[in-house]
């Protein structure tokens, strides 16, 4: 008897992982919901007009200036406290950055006080890193900072000169000298500073490389604004009195215009992954755009974001992070972007497990997903999935799993998860008379990876799934095989998907425990407590079977005899099966799972799996409606099976934790699980199923106001 130790325990996160890199890779990217969703906070009270912006991976600074531009430099840090690091300042400029000496990244903020001088400083401790001050440089000369380095400009008495120093050891770097005009437009970011001078943009890397764009390698227009990151360049340009936002990627020589027309575009900001710029629309309508210019881990070059939520005044972004003052409220706002959890999306529930089954199919090894996620990271574009031509099959899905979707159809589905793990298949649900288009093509996808056959497993009778569905099924299989495993009610049915997993297990040489979980399939209110019972069946093969409130159908009293099934778990509270039943089946009272109501059962289940070691507990899977939460607790275990043997094997795995949540809320219990899961950093992931119908837009924003950090850094 073949015996494996479970060796994946986070399966929801290789999950979502899966999911990013079939993004990456170009598989399916209509039915995987990624991007960001802004999370906006009002920082401080009505106030002066503030000057000074800069915003940098969370954190914020910005000058309190009243009438004057004097007033004291004010920091927010990504926990948002605000702290007052100097109480004058003589510029309206506010830059922060970071101190790389020792390989150790500190942020700093730099600001010009009444002392002469670029004064760079810790924001914590109040600590000043360094003050420059060169020869020529006073009041209003114009400076940045970015990364270590301070560029300053200034007169020597006969000529501009711009200049970088470096904060951590005090060197100098001259960029800029004796070219009449002055240069312009002054930028550093990390490595790089950027300048123009006349009709011409310059960047320069600190550590020796260059660039240059004159007029004919861009617009004809006058630069109004620069901004480099990593040796990429984006501007604005007035042309007509238009305004035009302009992008040269690193080694190009030619600029691509990506938002034309308008004289109201003002731009936002650049941070080597997205140019940002907001323009006036409307009457006194203010709205933020983005382009990603590069690969990230939830867009893809030539993406554009549109948000409407800002009227700023006064502003500073770097996407990530956005720091404005509303223009009618002088209202200090603080806004983070943060990605959105993963969601394997479709229009319905039938679309749903569809792209959820094609998706499974797409996943073949972690290697190709660390690969993607890597290439991501670095900003380059991912490498396809592939499958080795010399393999007999690629490591992906021989068996499909076919239920009844419509409600009537539910019980069917409810045991169907157990017979998707003993066969590494995933979940797809047909109408009672025909396949729908969606299903349909999914199995095609299925078949045709699979080299030309797929095997098809329908779940529940004739008056579940009719003969002219079973028969259309049938022309899909092409080179596979179809077979029904149903009986003349729900109650036979589960009972012989009982006796086909051990049978399957059997022939594979391993055995099914003498499990069974006991649920009420008579009444139609009672089936969504089984929304957490799919993971547990198709990760521990602990089959399904179906009571009345107040007896036991001969079919279920025979299967567990006969499969010797003596370890019984009830399912609901005595409201679903009767006490009288409990006694009858010799279930102990601690053995039956429940919550007072429908989502408290789920996160019963879903605390009762994890105590038996059988659901991981740093992942979870949310879903809104009964047959997408069974089809995703097959769906992280398969993923599992094919990462972990290649195959579908049939050991038991930590199976991925699924929760049902109300469609427009986070249920309290829920809530609060996920906030017990803060701090638990990359092992803690979210992933989402199904479209606004079943997990909205409010339950994806409550995530991320719960865990403000879970995307960890990937």
């Amino acid at each position: 008897m073949r015996s494996l130790k479970p060796v994946l325990t986070r399966l929801a996160l290789v999950a979502a992982l899966a999911v990013v890199a079939v993004v990456a890779t170009g598989c399916l990217p209509e039915s995987i919901e990624v991007g960001l969703l802004p999370m906006t906070k009002q920082m401080v009270s009505p106030g002066p007009n503030r000057g000074g912006f800069d915003v940098h991976e969370g954190r914020a600074a910005w000058v309190e200036a009243g009438s004057s531009q004097d007033g004291p430099v004010k920091f927010i840090d990504e926990y948002d406290v605000v702290s007052t690091i100097a109480t004058t300042a003589v510029s309206s400029k506010v830059d922060i950055g970071g101190d790389w000496s020792n390989e150790v990244t500190q942020t700093l903020v730099a600001f010009q006080a009444s002392t002469p001088g670029v004064h760079v400083v810790d924001p914590v401790t109040g600590i000043e890193k360094r003050c420059v001050n060169p020869a020529g440089f006073f009041g209003g000369t114009d400076w940045a900072f970015g990364g270590k380095w301070v560029l300053t400009l200034a007169y020597d008495g006969s000529a501009w000169d711009l200049t970088a120093t470096d904060i951590t050891n005090g060197s100098t770097h001259e960029l800029d000298s004796n070219q009449p005009p002055a240069a312009e437009n002054i930028d550093v970011n990390e490595s790089w500073a950027s300048w123009t001078r006349g009709d011409a943009i310059y960047a320069e890397e600190l550590s020796g490389s260059s660039l240059s764009v004159t007029t004919a390698a861009r617009g004809a227009g006058i630069v109004e604004r620069v901004s480099c990151s990593g040796g990429s360049l984006s501007w604005t340009e007035v042309e007509s009195g238009y305004r035009k936002i302009w992008y040269l990627p690193w080694g190009s020589t030619e600029a691509t215009e990506i938002a034309t027309g308008g004289p109201s575009k003002e731009m936002g900001g650049f941070d080597g992954d997205y140019v940002t710029w907001f323009e006036s629309y409307g009457t006194g309508s203010v709205r933020a755009r983005a382009v990603a210019v590069r690969y990230t881990v939830v867009n893809s070059p030539g993406d554009q974001l549109t948000y409407t939520e800002f009227d700023p005044s006064r502003f500073a972004w770097d996407f990530d992070t956005l720091l404005w003052q509303q223009r009618t409220t002088n209202k200090l706002f603080l806004t983070r972007f943060r990605p959105i959890p993963p969601r394997i999306k479709g229009s319905n529930r039938f679309e749903t497990l569809a792209n959820m089954a094609k998706l499974r199919a797409s996943i073949y090894d972690t290697g190709e997903v660390e690969q993607a996620l890597g290439a991501l990271k670095a900003g380059e574009e991912p490498v396809a999935a592939s499958v080795d031509a010399d393999s007999a099959a690629p490591v992906g899905i021989a068996d499909v799993v076919v239920v009844a979707g419509y409600d009537g159809g539910s019980p069917d589905a409810i045991v169907a998860p157990g017979l998707c793990g003993v066969y590494g298949a995933p979940l797809l649900i047909v109408d009672y008379k025909s396949v729908p288009a969606v299903t349909a093509q999914a199995i095609a996808y299925l078949r045709d990876a699979n080299r030309g056959g797929i095997n098809i497993h329908v779940v529940g009778g004739t008056l579940a799934v009719s003969k002219a569905c079973y028969k259309q099924l049938s022309a899909l299989k092409g080179t596979g095989t179809i077979d029904r495993v149903g009986g003349r009610d729900r109650y036979a049915t589960a009972a012989l998907v009982a006796s086909r997993m051990k049978a399957v297990l059997t022939s594979r040489g391993d055995r099914m425990p003498g499990e069974a979980m006991i649920l009420n399939g008579s009444y139609r209110s009672k089936w969504i407590d089984a929304a957490s019972t799919g993971a547990i069946s198709a990760s521990q093969h602990i089959p399904v079977l179906f009571v009345r409130r107040n007896s036991i159908p001969h079919d279920t009293r025979t299967a567990l005899t006969k499969l010797h099934l003596w370890r019984r778990y009830i399912i609901g509270g005595t409201g679903n099966v009767s006490d009288r039943v409990r006694h009858s089946l010799r279930v102990a009272k601690a053995d039956r799972i429940y919550g007072r109501d429908t989502y408290k059962t789920s996160m019963a289940v879903l605390r009762w799996g994890q105590a038996k070691g059988w659901l991981a507990t740093n992942s979870i899977v949310i879903a809104g409606h009964l047959h997408e939460a069974l089809a995703a607790g097959a769906f992280g275990v398969t993923i599992g099976r094919s990462i972990q043997d290649k195959g579908p094997s049939v050991s038991p795995l930590v199976g991925a934790p699924v929760a049902l949540t109300a469609p427009k809320y986070l249920p309290a219990g829920l809530d609060a699980y996920i906030a017990s899961m803060k701090g638990r950093g990359l092992g803690f992931l979210p992933l989402l199923i199904g479209g606004e119908y079943s997990v909205g837009s409010g339950v994806a924003r409550r995530l991320l106001e719960i865990l403000p950090d879970w995307y960890w850094g990937i």
